[in-house]
């Protein structure tokens, strides 16, 4: 029992842990250790969102002035978080393509920020090729950076 009268039930320590020490509680006595570790593992996907649309969308307290800013702002930049998961999962062929790794930082799986990597090139190469109709091609729809918006564009594009 703490100094203010609550009583919180103590859970279990892992000594050694990388991530240090970490608590999880609960003023709600009638909860087992399990359902608290539980509560929170269902609450880190929402986390998770939160702080990707923070990361990559831009996200952040609202300086809206009026009541319907403050209303539309934030759930049309969580639909757009919806909005490029869905697009990716169902028009991307081989999701492996996307993974971006680096040498210093290995990762198994594809994130948000991949996602959102395969949207905006597949923005860019749709712009590409919509401008090298029957035109001649400048120097901007040519070269190496060209040729790879082009290759990328293949693996995102599943057939009709």
């Amino acid at each position: 029992m703490f100094n203010y009268g609550v009583h919180l039930r103590p859970l279990d320590r892992v000594p050694g842990s990388a991530r240090g020490d970490e608590a999880f509680f609960t003023t709600d006595v009638e909860m087992s250790p399990k359902a608290i570790v539980e509560s929170f593992v269902r609450r880190w996907n929402i986390e998770t969102t939160f702080q990707e649309a923070r990361a990559y969308l831009g996200l952040e307290p609202l300086r809206n002035r009026t009541p319907n800013a403050v209303r539309r702002s934030v759930p049309m930049l969580l639909a757009l978080c919806s909005l490029i998961v869905v697009w990716f999962a169902r028009h991307v062929r081989r999701p492996d393509a996307w993974v971006r790794r680096t040498p210093w930082y290995r990762k198994s799986h594809v994130t948000f920020s991949d996602m959102l990597a395969a949207a905006r090139e597949d923005i860019l190469s749709e712009l590409i090729s919509s401008q090298s109709g029957a035109e001649p091609a400048d120097k901007k729809t040519r070269g190496p950076a060209a040729d790879h918006a082009r290759t990328r564009h293949t693996a995102i594009r599943q057939p009709a």
